[in-house]
């Protein structure tokens, strides 16, 4: 398909082949533990841009989205050239993206924050657990409750 078939179907993509960005994933201990161990991550059945492997671009806008939030990784993720996606398109899969002559979807505008959909699992490199800190922190405050009043102690 031609840059003018994608433009005349309206549809964005930027990138190039081989662009290679540093991006975080989090998972369960135990899905982490194996990811690790074997360098693989296996896409997910379904999700906001069909069945992908999902990752963010910052640690922060990770935890935000994260379904499991126990650890946090980093990998070098090849998206190549990517269809940029304005909103959800859960009929999004590997035949589709490679027909149109990309290698991955970046949310943008439909989500928090910008996301990333990889589809191969051969994209995905150098797998590593991120020493993390929470940024929200899972205290529960204190409640004092008097006749009209609640204080936070």
């Amino acid at each position: 398909m031609s840059l003018l078939d994608l433009w005349l179907l309206g549809l964005e993509i930027e990138g190039y082949d081989g662009k290679t960005l540093e991006l975080y994933h989090m998972t369960s201990e135990n899905a982490a533990n194996s990811i690790v161990s074997q360098q693989y991550m296996k896409p997910g059945s379904q999700g906001m841009f069909g069945p992908a492997v999902y990752f963010a671009e910052t640690k922060e806008a990770c935890q935000r989205k994260a379904k499991h939030k126990e650890v946090l990784l980093i990998a070098q993720v090849k998206v190549g050239k990517s269809l940029i996606c304005r909103e959800a398109s859960y009929g999004l899969n590997d035949n589709i993206i490679s027909d149109l002559g990309c290698h991955s979807v970046k949310g943008v505008g439909c989500v928090s924050s910008v996301e990333y959909a990889i589809y191969n699992s051969f994209q995905i490199t150098q797998i590593k657990r991120v020493q993390t800190f929470p940024l929200y922190r899972q205290v529960s405050p204190r409640f004092e409750v008097t006749s009209d009043e609640c204080r936070i102690q």
